[in-house]
């Protein structure tokens, strides 16, 4: 039943009751029974219209109150119509006057689609013939490899710049006129922006994002809404690192992310995770990975005790790139880490929910336990006093921010409280 009908009946109802009431108490009360004379009628009139009265007023106001937000609903609604379909038909506008702009780019007799296939194929084949060493394609020295490729990149792009400079500026345009917009899902217009590109027209857009012309203004909007999700080489055995350590919160269709299985064991700092891991790991053949250890938190804190992270999106970006270089197809892998960290100061962040999108986990596990037991072990392993009342906050926005990842991303989610690893186990046993 609507819930407009519900207030209807309910002040229906309350109107009757109150006329009911009304006649049985003045009845009762003043007169004894029903009387036969006029002016008894008459004060009983000016009785019930005094007090029923008063409330059928209210009841509508209540009534008008209720107009007037349909009124303004209907209003609202409209306008968000009216400004949509506006929106709409400059957006496929622009989205075909783009494939216009694909159709005319020309160069040596090629033109359309085969111009952009000539640009991939050269740019790839320039890629190809540089001496890589797969151990220096890393987070770390990603800045280093960026301006390598970059480099390859400026030099395919002062062949062919005069066409190329006006394509992606109109598909930044286009890209930008979505992001700046007030419609809802965003996403799904981008998607139709992607859904015209074809893989060439991908793999050349994954360079020129990073490159001097792109980086400051494409590179955001392309890591935003995952546009390069399907851009697709694999006989090209390098771009795959190049995807994790370039483009470390997209979610790639065609790399290890579609075809590792993780499961994702979070909670807070001292409760237990690599303990139960250990014992997990007797008992399953599975490969144990810590978000601290690919992180290299030594790397970043001097003091490898301390537990606050400054810059929240650099380790997550580590994270992800460290990991794509971790884990091989078809293995299956036990991650764990935290659904939120610990800021200077004490405040508790969490945990970008793109993080956990890129890791694209099978299910998400979360571990509690008693923040009187948690605070005594960080006092003993790291020498440093944390209050009660901060670990449990800490550990209940854990909890929280966990279940919310796991309804998003649609996964089996599972608390355990405490070292459980046989229900860890059966768990795993179920997601993988």
């Amino acid at each position: 039943m609507k819930k407009s009908r519900i207030v209807d009946i309910i002040i229906i109802s309350t109107l009757a009751i109150a006329v009911t009431a009304c006649m049985v108490v003045y009845l009762w009360r003043f007169t004894g029974g029903i009387s036969t004379e006029q002016e008894v009628f008459g004060q009983f009139g000016d009785y019930l219209g005094g007090v029923v009265g008063t409330l059928v007023s209210l009841f509508s106001l209540v009534y008008i109150y209720k107009t007037y937000r349909k009124q303004v609903e209907f209003s609202e609604h409209e306008m968000e119509l009216s400004y949509k379909q506006q929106f709409e038909a400059s957006f496929f506008s622009l989205l075909q006057n783009h494939r216009s702009i694909l159709l005319s780019l020309a160069y040596d007799k090629v033109k359309g689609n085969d111009f952009m296939n000539k640009v991939s194929e050269e740019l790839q084949v320039r890629l190809m013939d540089r001496e890589y060493d797969l151990d220096s394609i890393t987070y770390e020295n990603r800045f280093h490899e960026e301006d390598i490729v970059c480099s390859i990149y400026e030099q395919v792009y002062n062949i062919y710049g005069s066409q190329l400079g006006h394509y992606f500026r109109n598909l930044y345009h286009i890209l930008s006129y979505v992001e700046h917009s007030s419609v809802k899902d965003k996403k799904q217009y981008i998607d139709l922006v992607q859904g015209q590109l074809s893989n060439s027209e991908l793999f050349v857009l994954f360079y020129d994002g990073l490159s001097r012309y792109g980086k400051k203004r494409m590179y955001p909007l392309l890591e935003s809404y995952g546009l390069l999700e399907n851009v697709n080489y694999s006989d090209f055995d390098y771009f795959a690192r190049h995807q994790g350590i370039f483009y470390p919160m997209t979610k790639f269709k065609y790399g290890l992310d579609s075809i590792s299985k993780i499961v994702f064991l979070g909670g807070i700092h001292g409760v237990g995770k690599n303990t139960m891991c250990t014992v997990i790991k007797q008992g399953m053949d599975i490969n144990h990975l810590t978000a601290s250890d690919l992180i290299k938190w030594s790397e970043i804190s001097p003091d490898v005790n301390n537990k606050e992270v400054g810059d929240v999106d650099e380790t997550q970006n580590r994270l992800i790139a460290a990991l794509r270089g971790a884990i091989e197809p078809s293995k299956e892998y036990i991650l764990d880490g935290h659904f939120c960290l610990l800021r200077p100061g004490g405040d508790i962040s969490r945990v970008p929910f793109e993080t956990f999108r890129a890791i694209n986990p099978c299910a998400i596990a979360v571990m509690t336990e008693k923040p009187s037991i948690i605070s005594k072990r960080l006092s003993l392993r790291n020498n440093k006093e944390y209050s009660v009342d901060l670990i449990r906050a800490f550990q209940q926005e854990e909890i929280s921010w966990a279940k919310v990842v796991a309804s998003k991303l649609n996964i089996p989610f599972l608390e355990i409280h405490g070292n459980n690893p046989k229900t860890l186990e059966v768990f795993l046993r179920d997601s993988f």
